[in-house]
């Protein structure tokens, strides 16, 4: 069983990042300035709370404020902290616009990269948001999971053992129904791969 932040998580959370587009870049408050550019705290705070919400499957502000001042839940999800999200969103930016103006990148290549982030993040924060609230877990599927990993799950205590299980247990179900909704879209938008099965027999494959 994998409880952890992957690598993917870390590429989605930087897409969010880059495609809530800025609103008020002259607002006097602001959170950090990187060379010309201003991360106001509305900008920060927009940032936050969209992607958290996203994360942690609620649908307020107040409710992640809440998470955030859990220490348990905070130390276990990173990105709760302010601070933390802060200095990620800076390392995004600044990377961005590292790979933006490296003229050893293919461009090509790279909006590529940017244009499939953008089908990818829409993607799920659809899916997220359409299919949440179908998912329901039991208490007795909670239990009966943390009895089958328990031994995993040796370093945490019982209280966050059994919320990991929990958070999993949500994450496999979304999962099986985002499959389920996306199957269904295909066959309401009439998909046809028959150009693709004439190329591969061109291809002699």
């Amino acid at each position: 069983m994998k409880i952890r932040y992957s690598f993917l998580t870390a590429l989605f959370v930087s897409a969010i990042m880059f495609f809530i587009s800025c609103d008020n870049p002259f607002s006097r408050e602001w959170a950090a300035k990187i060379g010309s550019e201003t991360i106001t705290i509305k900008d920060l705070n927009r940032y936050y709370y969209v992607q958290n919400r996203m994360m942690e499957n609620k649908e307020t502000n107040e409710e992640i404020d809440k998470l955030a001042q859990d220490p348990m839940t905070s130390q276990m999800h990173q990105y709760l902290n302010k601070q933390f999200f802060l200095d990620s969103l800076i390392n995004s930016k600044v990377v961005y616009a590292a790979a933006m103006d490296d003229s050893v990148i293919d461009k090509e290549e790279l909006n590529t990269v940017i244009e499939l982030s953008k089908y990818q993040t829409v993607m799920t924060y659809y899916l997220t948001k359409k299919l949440k609230n179908k998912i329901v877990v039991t208490e007795e599927e909670v239990n009966e999971y943390y009895t089958k990993y328990k031994s995993k799950l040796s370093k945490y205590t019982a209280n966050e053992a059994i919320e990991l299980c929990r958070k999993d247990l949500e994450q496999r179900k979304l999962y099986m129904e985002m499959n389920r909704y996306i199957e269904e879209l295909k066959q309401k938008s009439g998909v046809n791969r028959d150009g693709f099965k004439e190329y591969m027999t061109k291809q002699g494959k």
